[in-house]
């Protein structure tokens, strides 16, 4: 089962490396605010905040519609990672890490760093198939092990 799941987030993670949605992140920082104001969860919005989200939801271009789909099912894929949680293989810090370490409009600079991004995920979730478990690491509590797994499949130097 664990495979399976990790498998799946492989394969969303890949596709995702290579959506042309990403260049909706190339945008200038009114177009930028706006799909922040979509991707906000909106359970945590009062009247007006669910207000603005509508009236910038109407007005999405074609690719900030696809980015905003393609970053709500990655956000959907690492969490359905927490059932693996439960089975003590990861901690709920490192779902929420990597669930952070996604691509937004707020934390990006441009579609080239979303890749970035995307490929450290997906770097991460290949060792955990290597490995044949998904331990994770809270970075702040271990900061090197995380560096060291990137450096040996050479996503950094």
């Amino acid at each position: 089962k664990e495979q399976v799941m990790l498998r799946e987030a492989t394969t969303f993670l890949k596709s995702a490396v290579s959506d042309k949605a990403l260049k909706a992140l190339d945008g200038d920082f009114a177009d930028r605010m706006k799909m922040a104001q979509v991707a906000k969860n909106p359970d945590k919005e009062g009247m007006i905040g669910r207000g603005l989200s509508v009236v910038a939801a109407q007005n999405l271009t074609e690719d900030q519609k696809n980015f905003i789909q393609m970053y709500n099912q990655l956000v959907g894929t690492i969490s359905g990672l927490s059932q693996l949680v439960r089975s003590g293989r990861a901690t709920e810090a490192t779902i929420e890490r990597l669930k952070m370490e996604l691509p937004n409009p707020v934390t990006v600079k441009d579609s080239r760093d979303a890749k970035e991004r995307i490929q450290r995920i997906l770097k991460e979730v290949d060792v955990a198939m290597q490995k044949g478990t998904f331990t994770g690491t809270d970075t702040k509590k271990d900061p090197q092990a995380v560096q060291d797994i990137l450096r040996k499949h050479k996503v950094i130097d």
